[in-house]
């Protein structure tokens, strides 16, 4: 997505074994460290770097789990925990806040009975508080429900605009790469300064965290099935 207009949306990201993780913290402070191909927000840890140079490892909540005092040793130790398994590094974002809680914002977008790419749903997930990791939330919440509790509507507008489009573009764009696709979910996270970043694609959106938002259940699952049918109907 780099090479696409999508850029401007893209925190950095880097392949784990190809990086110096202390020139990456001396750069952003923090860093998130993820699975390259990943599942419900397993094994997604933070790194921080605090002003009197310690080195703060988080695996979900945000009170470290390790503490390392020698920065110059922490690509060793960060060694140590992924062993051979592929991760990636990304920048870390200053996450905007719904009352001591990060949130994100994921867009499910599925294809329809045209085979054109559409929004079928957008909600706001809910860490608990003291934690960063919004795949392991509290609650989830329709977006029309939220956004309006952080900003004015005009606000709301433009990010409900922005979303929309960057959501299909970012569809297309994995389609492009990737192949035939039916449906994924785009993340996004806003900063302080209330800019949209895309942390993450999901090629298998979970359905279960709709199960409470009555109004997306029908659409998110008819979708898929007109897309078959518009498929069913292609000429060979």
């Amino acid at each position: 997505m780099k090479q696409s207009k999508l850029k401007p949306y893209l925190p950095d990201t880097f392949i784990y074994n190809e990086v110096n993780v202390l020139e990456l913290l001396e750069k952003y402070r923090v860093v998130y460290i993820k699975p390259s191909y990943g599942a419900k927000g397993e094994s997604v840890y933070r790194v921080e770097l605090k002003d009197n140079r310690d080195i703060h490892i988080s695996l979900h909540s945000l009170a470290p789990r390790y503490i390392w005092r020698q920065s110059e040793g922490i690509q060793r130790k960060l060694d140590e925990l992924f062993g051979l398994k592929k991760y990636l590094v990304q920048q870390g974002i200053h996450i905007s806040q719904l009352v001591h809680q990060y949130f994100d914002i994921r867009v499910l977008v599925q294809k329809d009975i045209l085979g054109e790419w559409t929004v079928s749903a957008i909600t706001c997930r809910a860490a608990y508080e003291h934690y960063y990791n919004t795949s392991i939330c509290e609650t989830i919440y329709d977006a029309e429900e939220i956004l309006p509790r952080l900003f004015s509507q005009d606000k709301v507008n433009e990010i409900h605009r922005s979303l929309y489009e960057v959501s299909v573009t970012a569809a297309q764009e994995a389609e492009t790469y990737l192949g035939l696709l039916g449906e994924l979910s785009v993340d996004f996270v806003l900063d302080e300064q209330r800019k949209l970043w895309i942390i993450e694609l999901n090629g298998q959106p979970q359905k279960n965290i709709y199960k409470d938002l009555t109004c997306y259940k029908r659409k998110i699952y008819s979708r898929p099935l007109e897309y078959a049918y518009y498929l069913s109907n292609l000429e060979d």
